[in-house]
């Protein structure tokens, strides 16, 4: 018979254990809120103004922006402008918006709200996409009445609002 090693019979009767660690780890991602507006067309009356006359321009042959985004988003104009002319004159512009899901929409459908009370382009899902802004413009009789002959020229802003977490 064969000698057992006395270090084999102790290994074989004292408490030894497998002993395991860990570590818990923290991650981190951030998903990003993402919207651009892109000028695709300006707003310009083709035809002259005459003074005291009203004049209007629709949408579909206004002002055009593309929104593109990927959250609810919140799209507003001013509901009017004043653009500035000879020697300091001005002439209010009451401004029109509308929308559609194509760029070339010959009667997109108006805003439920005057510019300023925003639309909200469609979400489907979590998807966002492309929505276009269609703006127009009417001058008033009135405003147009005191406005001396000449070039006018301004600018106003079409601002996408999206929430920021």
């Amino acid at each position: 018979m064969r000698a057992v090693p006395l270090a084999a019979i102790m290994l074989a009767f004292s408490p030894f254990e497998l002993s395991a660690q860990n570590v818990a780890l923290n991650a981190h991602a951030t998903v990003t809120s993402e919207v651009g507006v892109a000028r695709l067309s300006d707003l310009a009356f083709g035809t002259p103004i005459l003074p005291g006359t009203a004049t209007s321009l629709t949408p579909a042959n206004g002002a055009r922006v593309r929104v593109d985004y990927n959250e609810p988003t919140s799209v507003t104009a001013p509901d009017f402008i004043m653009i500035a002319g000879p020697a300091g004159a001005l002439l209010r512009i009451d401004l029109v918006c509308a929308h559609d899901p194509t760029s070339a929409a010959a009667a997109p459908t108006l805003f439920g709200t005057p510019c300023a009370g925003g639309f909200i382009p469609p979400i489907g899902g979590n998807v966002g996409g492309t929505h276009y802004i269609y703006v127009g413009g009417v001058v008033s009789s009135s405003s147009s009445a005191s406005a001396p002959a000449g070039s006018y020229a301004g600018t106003f802003s079409v601002t996408a609002t999206y929430v920021n977490y």
